[in-house]
């Protein structure tokens, strides 16, 4: 587990740097359709692969989403459309606004500090010392790397 993290976590930290390059030539709208084109076919030619060394894949794959709530189905598609919602919000905030290093560890330290509140009042998860003087230290960060 600790390899695919550290994988997941190095290719993350790259992504911002590699947008920021692309985004001296296109706009963001030109980077979004662009990326979702590449994505696509790495997407197309990954179940190309799968069904090659499993012919049954599509047909696994057919039995699994029959199996899904419409509840399921309709948060998939919120989540498909957060995703890119987000996505358009991040590429503008790298294109225009200082260092994607910086952009980043501010896009995480908000997500969590809404995360625990949405946690806390939404599923009346508890709130101990520890998640206070975490919030307090994410908001200290968050102010010094405003400087």
């Amino acid at each position: 587990m600790l390899l695919h993290l550290l994988c997941a976590s190095v290719l993350k930290s790259i992504t911002p740097y590699c947008r920021k390059h692309v985004l001296t030539t296109l706009d963001s709208d030109e980077f979004m359709l662009l990326n979702t084109f590449f994505i696509s076919i790495f997407l197309i030619l990954y179940f190309l692969y799968k069904m090659f060394h499993n012919p049954n894949t599509h047909i696994e794959l057919i039995h699994s989403y029959s199996k899904l709530t419409t509840f399921q189905l309709l948060s998939g598609i919120a989540f498909s459309a957060l995703t890119i919602i987000g996505t358009y919000f991040l590429i503008n905030v790298d294109k225009n606004y200082g260092d994607p290093f910086v952009n980043r560890l501010l896009v995480k330290v908000l997500t969590t500090i809404i995360a625990i509140i949405i946690g806390v009042y939404l599923f009346e998860e508890q709130f101990t010392l520890s998640k206070i003087v975490g919030v307090g230290l994410l908001l200290a960060g968050f102010y010094i790397l405003q400087f």
